[in-house]
């Protein structure tokens, strides 16, 4: 199976396969992304698709992407970086 690239829409975050169907979506962004074709999860780079496809087929568990988390609610909290406060 071979990685290919597919678009998100910039507002409503759906998947197309085509960059003109994004953009007409909601106009005027869209995002390229790399989409697993066995667990349809997507990715920045073909790299990191291609590392889930392999995962996928070998059977190896990947956990939620960091989207799908904040998608279920899941906030990511900032750490304040206190490095230059310690004795």
């Amino acid at each position: 199976m071979s990685i290919e690239p597919m678009w998100l829409c910039g507002e409503c975050g759906v998947q197309h396969n085509f960059e003109d169907d994004a953009r007409e979506c909601c106009a005027p962004t869209a995002r390229k992304v790399y989409g697993c074709p066995v667990c349809g999860r997507t990715y920045d780079n073909a790299k990191q698709a291609e590392d889930c496809r392999d995962a996928c087929t070998a059977g190896i568990p990947l956990g939620p992407t960091k989207a799908a988390l904040e998608a279920a609610g899941q906030m990511t909290l900032t750490l304040k970086d206190i490095s230059s406060e310690l004795p």
